[in-house]
């Protein structure tokens, strides 16, 4: 499965009023939700579609995942593909999001929630660590915190890792909790609900257009009035932590940014093996209208939208209104001076 959002490079508001966002989009199944879902590790394309990363279980899988994972590295210009073992992900449950550079040289995964294991993750594995079953963990230093951010070669040799504790101040690693297989250290966005979105993973992060900023916002530390969190950035490229602060340009914004009274335009390309007759797109639950697609492809006009954030989904109907969803694309429309 691959998604890519392409959020524009912000023009100057005085010399264009019409911005574009595109949103490919690849279809699963929602018969469940949140963390209920199978385990999946989700693929991704080039900002300029040439190259592929997915991911594919090895041997038997069951209903708490595969034993292990492989890669698939892609050149779709030349043909030349590569299959490497997934180091450093465990079998079983896991839900975990890939992300490829524009130059295909390295891709990095993203898995947010589930703890590590040397093996096949357990089930509940927080109450065999640490003999409850939800709380805080006892030892913050424990592996089962690594590999949050993986980022790799493409002959799939890992470049960089980072855990918990690479990426959490000691406040906010006072408050790291866990429950069954799970580790909670990031929160939603605002707006967002891992049992609402297509994948549960979406509500936690944000990533730049081109695929090489990961943005994510850390648990408030015990007593904090912030609850917003602090934002956390990291380079997908090479797996430096950056400055939240620092002014990012283009396809280098994790979040995509119009002016006031700006015309939004989205394009939605499907892929995949469904087959999808028409796209309605909604900011949230506001249905903003439809349009047919054709040779897989359809444009909308979101109109003009009220300054602050907008959540869009896209829900594509299939010919026999079988209904799938996009994952969310959230921008913000700027406020008038």
């Amino acid at each position: 499965m691959t998604f890519s959002p392409f959020p524009p490079r912000e023009p100057s508001r005085h010399t264009m009023r019409t911005l574009t966002l595109l949103i490919l989009l690849a279809f699963r199944s929602m018969a469940c939700a949140g963390y209920e879902l199978p385990s999946q590790i989700d693929g991704c394309r080039s900002v300029d579609g040439r190259f592929l990363i997915t991911a594919e279980p090895i041997g038997k899988t069951t209903s708490h995942g595969p034993n292990q994972w492989s890669f698939v590295w892609k050149d779709t210009k030349t043909g030349e593909t590569r299959t490497v073992p997934a180091q450093g992900v465990s079998g079983g449950q896991v839900h975990g999001q890939l992300f490829i550079a524009p130059d295909g040289e390295t891709f990095a995964l993203f898995n947010h929630v589930t703890l590590w294991y040397p093996g096949k993750s357990d089930m509940h594995g927080a109450t065999k660590l640490w003999g409850d079953k939800a709380g805080s963990p006892r030892d913050i230093q424990h592996e089962a915190f690594s590999r949050r951010i993986i980022v790799y070669k493409k002959d799939g040799s890992i470049l960089k890792e980072l855990g918990v504790t690479d990426l959490l101040n000691q406040a906010e690693l006072e408050n790291v909790t866990t429950v069954f297989t799970r580790v909670h250290w990031v929160q939603e966005y605002p707006g967002l609900r891992f049992k609402e979105t297509p994948r549960p993973g979406y509500a936690f992060y944000r990533v730049s257009p081109d695929y090489t900023v990961l943005e994510v916002r850390a648990v408030t530390p015990r007593g904090s009035k912030e609850k917003s969190g602090r934002v956390i950035r990291v380079s997908l490229t090479d797996g430096k932590i950056l400055d939240p602060n620092a002014e990012l340009e283009g396809d280098k914004k994790p979040l995509a940014i119009f002016p006031p009274g700006a015309d939004v335009l989205v394009k939605v390309a499907v892929s995949g093996a469904f087959v999808a007759r028409k796209i309605v797109l909604f900011d949230r639950a506001t249905r903003l209208g439809e349009a047919p697609v054709v040779s897989g492809k359809a444009e909308l006009q979101a109109g003009k939208l009220a300054p602050g954030f907008h959540t869009l989904i896209a829900q594509a109907i299939g010919a026999d209104d079988r209904m799938e969803l996009s994952r969310p694309a959230t921008i913000l429309i700027q406020s008038p001076n």
